[in-house]
């Protein structure tokens, strides 16, 4: 114990030159850890988390009943009911008992678990005819699920530092298939996850290793399972290298909490003493809470990565330039319309990389302003894998003094203060 302390504090505190590969190695995954703890409260996760779990928790109940409908018709119930209860072992949700199973609460009664309680609500979900649902139903199910996926996506597009609003033409290919393909993709993933228990259960080890190896199995479904949500949904290029770093650091994280949560439920109290028959509800509500942070701390981790594009020593540098994101002045403007305008002369766009690389502004300010000069007409975003941007009149049309005016005209925004007469003349 001694040794793996002195490593550690030798990991934390020595300069990066004086680490060897692993202790470096450890290093940046603490400060990427750090910074993305930092950048989470930033942004606001907390609240963030709270408006994905009570959308989550609204549209749950429509989008499971026509779900549940529509597998039902096409596998039949039996195999709808495997199939949930393979998710249910996978998330972990079946070694969490709320209540006792009889209103005594006989001794060495072990109670009821919430998985098994889901189950149940979904198999009453598959006897629902959806022809009864009427066109109300219909409309609260599809706002229910809408809504839902747009707090997802500007919560992401918040920590991308991507422009928000993408537009319905662009939005709802993506939502369908999220809310159609997803679902497909899932039962698929779970039927490969039946495959291999059963083949761990012929594997001839030790109970530690097969445990190991269903931990990492598990690990690893979940990161597959967040993968396309991390890639589809933020309105920006997300490179498919840092949404795998973060999906599988949310997908720990997920695996952490569901035991963590399940140890101290079953360990603390009875929530059945506080809610009765409904004392699996606040569970449900505080998982669907934890899980969002998990999730949104991997998006963080995937946009610090790639922010970073592979340059580990860069980090302290994206630190440094964090605190520089409150910063904008007319100087600015001015330097990053002169990149779009060259790219323009040469006939391209100009990525958002590009006008960090040649300006050296933090990537959330450049961010900002383009979004800014796009709305006042100045530049056009190009539609293409990564954003572009592009003038969006001709150079001549566009004076310094114009650009200096908007750029002012962000200090007042952003400040709310009276601007330097210096900067102003």
């Amino acid at each position: 114990i001694h040794d793996v302390a002195e490593w550690t504090t030798r990991v934390v505190t020595h300069p990066r030159a004086e680490l060897t590969h692993w202790q470096a190695t450890a290093r940046f995954w603490y400060d990427l850890a750090r910074v993305g703890a930092r950048q989470l409260r930033e942004d606001r996760a907390l609240q963030m988390a709270a408006a994905l779990a009570f959308h989550t928790l609204f549209a749950l109940m429509p989008l499971a009943i026509v779900s549940t409908a529509l597998f039902k018709g096409i596998q039949g119930v039996d195999t709808l009911r495997s199939l949930v209860h393979q998710m249910v072992q996978t998330a972990g949700l079946d070694a969490v008992r709320v209540m006792p199973a009889n209103p005594a609460g006989a001794a060495g009664d072990e109670g009821i678990s919430l998985g098994a309680w889901l189950e149940d609500m979904v198999a009453k979900f598959g006897t629902i005819d959806l022809e009864t649902l009427g066109l109300v139903g219909f409309a609260v199910m599809m706002y229910a699920a809408v809504a839902m996926m747009v707090t997802v996506e500007d919560c992401f597009n918040t920590i991308y530092r991507a422009p928000q609003g993408r537009s319905w033409l662009r939005r709802v290919p993506v939502y369908w298939t999220v809310l159609t393909v997803g679902p497909i993709g899932i039962a698929l993933l779970f039927l490969v996850d039946s495959h291999v228990g059963r083949w761990l259960a012929t594997v001839d080890a030790s109970h530690g290793i097969l445990r190991v190896l269903g931990v990492l199995w598990s690990i690893g479904l979940i990161t597959v399972m967040l993968l396309g949500t991390f890639v589809l949904l933020p309105n920006t290029f997300v490179s498919w290298r840092s949404a795998v770093g973060g999906a599988f650091v949310s997908a720990v994280l997920l695996h952490v909490g569901k035991v963590g949560l399940a140890a101290y439920i079953n360990n603390a109290f009875s929530f059945s003493h506080l809610y009765g028959p409904l004392g699996f509800v606040p569970v449900l509500m505080i998982w669907t809470y934890a899980m969002w942070i998990c999730i949104l701390f991997g998006v963080e981790v995937a946009a610090i990565v790639q922010r970073l594009g592979g340059r580990r020593d860069e980090l302290e540098d994206l630190e440094r330039l964090r605190l520089r994101t409150g910063m904008i002045d007319a100087t600015s403007v001015l330097l990053l319309m002169e990149v779009v305008a060259e790219g323009f002369a040469s006939g391209q766009a100009v990525s958002l990389g590009r006008v960090v690389d040649e300006t050296g502004l933090p990537e959330p300010v450049a961010a900002e302003i383009l979004q800014k000069l796009v709305v006042q007409g100045f530049v056009h975003r190009v539609a293409s894998i990564e954003p572009a941007y592009t003038l969006a009149r001709p150079p001549e049309e566009i004076s310094a003094d114009s650009l200096i005016e908007f750029g002012c005209g962000m200090l007042h925004e952003r400040d709310g203060r009276r601007t330097s007469r210096t900067v102003e003349a």
